[in-house]
């Protein structure tokens, strides 16, 4: 905490950025999360017997 409090003048301003590469870098967090979720739906023990129950497992999952 010590460290925060003593280069609080060099964070703070990345804070208040409204930088467009932040938005896209959030954005594109969102998406790789949403991509990890969908990895693990489909890539575990489950066997989904047709096309109509994985897509319906992967609207859950959204």
């Amino acid at each position: 905490m010590n460290r925060w409090n003593n280069n609080l003048d060099y964070t703070s301003p990345m804070c208040k950025s409204s930088n467009p590469l932040e938005r896209l870098m959030y954005s594109t967090n969102a998406i790789e999360s949403l991509n990890n979720g969908f990895c693990r739906l489909t890539h575990g023990p489950t066997i989904f017997p047709n096309a109509m129950v994985l897509t319906k497992a992967l609207d859950l999952a959204t």
